[in-house]
């Protein structure tokens, strides 16, 4: 293979969106010793699009994705998050071209169906995807029954072409976990966290009294329901703001109006701004029940903030818990209260946890950390000559 390897990322958005989009970006801006190309199914953005070396958008893979592995012959495939689709493409095609294949995980979803965001769902998400997912098919929580048997039907046939996957690339060890547990190599899985820009110094930016930041979309997923159900336990004075939007945040605003909840939705706000409201809270908290991993941690910890988390998945391997913040357990809300109450009567413990949190973002979730690991695979993958 060539000294510099030509990497295609394979990703369902060619345009700004999310974790995955802005990962496959950052990582075609920071590997400069490689030649980066994209192929993508939708929403192609001139600006997102501008750092690879070509990129190729194909609505239909099993009809388009040949040519393209033909213009670009790469030594590696980095597949992300496709919505339903079937590697099978990719699959077909590597023993004619030669080149190696990486996985790359970042969603429960892609893995188990669940029936929504409860108890019973977190406790079957812990096992293999079996009877317990065919069953989930019938349920009603906002799906069709025929979208929910294509779900699962997609899974089981996605777990059976991870098995020809040459490696997958999991983010938290929970992650990997529940990948061996269905199914998967265990020696093809490998760990590696995502990660955030370190801000080279704190923001001076003042202190709002007894301010807590929530940062998500507001989809159900992300827990602000549980939230505000926790924010009558507290016995401190409290101002929530909520940056984000989402499907929930009509229904979420009328919550915290009929309970008289003092809570501000700031709705989408731009990413310099972000970081000004993460630098004038005083704490963190992710209600998410699923969080398979969670990048406004990492974000708060890069602002020296203390978080209050439920002790599920991503969570637990970012958060240390009684050290960088708090890790309460699932549902607890009386619990949640009282760590958010411990966290704002008492700055000199704030202070401590943020900056633990700043040193631990330091040593474990940088790009450089990232691009080390994802590098050993790729030498490991023949990708260097």
């Amino acid at each position: 293979m060539p000294s510099k390897p030509t990497l295609l990322h394979i990703n369902q958005y060619g345009a700004f969106r999310g974790g995955a989009e802005l990962c496959v970006r950052e990582l075609a801006v920071g590997m400069t010793d490689v030649e980066h190309h994209l192929l993508f199914m939708q929403d192609a953005d001139a600006g997102y699009l501008e750092v690879f070396a070509s990129h190729h958008e194909c609505a239909d893979l099993h009809a388009g994705a040949e040519a393209v592995l033909e213009s670009v012959r790469p030594d590696i495939l980095i597949i992300y998050s496709l919505i339903g689709q079937s590697l099978a493409p990719f699959l077909r095609a590597r023993d004619r071209l030669g080149y190696k294949m990486i996985k790359v995980f970042m969603d429960y979803q892609m893995i188990y169906a669940g029936t929504g965001y409860n108890r019973l769902t977190l406790q079957r998400s812990r096992d293999p995807i079996g009877w317990h997912s065919l069953l989930s098919c019938l349920s009603r929580d906002g799906f069709t029954r025929k979208f929910r048997f294509e779900n699962l039907w997609h899974k089981k046939r996605l777990l059976a072409e991870l098995k020809e996957v040459d490696v997958l690339e999991a983010h938290t060890h929970d992650m990997k976990e529940t990948l061996m547990r269905n199914g998967a190599p265990a020696e093809r899985i490998y760990v590696n966290p995502l990660w955030a820009k370190p801000i080279p110094s704190l923001l001076d930016v003042e202190k709002e009294a007894h301010s807590i930041i929530f940062l998500g979309n507001l989809i159900r997923g992300k827990g602000l329901q549980l939230l505000l159900k926790a924010l009558p336990h507290l016995k401190q004075p409290y101002h929530l703001k909520v940056l984000g939007d989402g499907y929930m945040r009509e229904g979420l605003e009328a919550t915290a109006r009929e309970q008289n909840l003092n809570v501000t939705f700031l709705g989408h706000v731009a990413k310099e701004e972000t970081g000004r409201h993460l630098a004038a809270s005083q704490l963190l908290v992710a209600p998410s029940v699923f969080e398979p991993f969670g990048m406004i941690m990492v974000e708060a910890m890069n602002h020296a903030l203390p978080v209050v988390a439920f002790g599920v998945a991503g969570p637990t391997e970012i958060v240390d818990d009684g050290v960088t913040g708090y890790l309460v357990k699932p549902f607890d809300l009386k619990s949640m209260a009282a760590r958010i109450d411990a966290l704002l009567a008492d700055e000199a413990l704030r202070e401590r946890m943020g900056t633990a949190g700043r040193e631990r973002l330091l040593g474990r979730f940088t790009f450089e950390h990232h691009v080390r690991l994802l590098r050993e695979q790729l030498q490991h993958l023949g990708a260097f000559a």
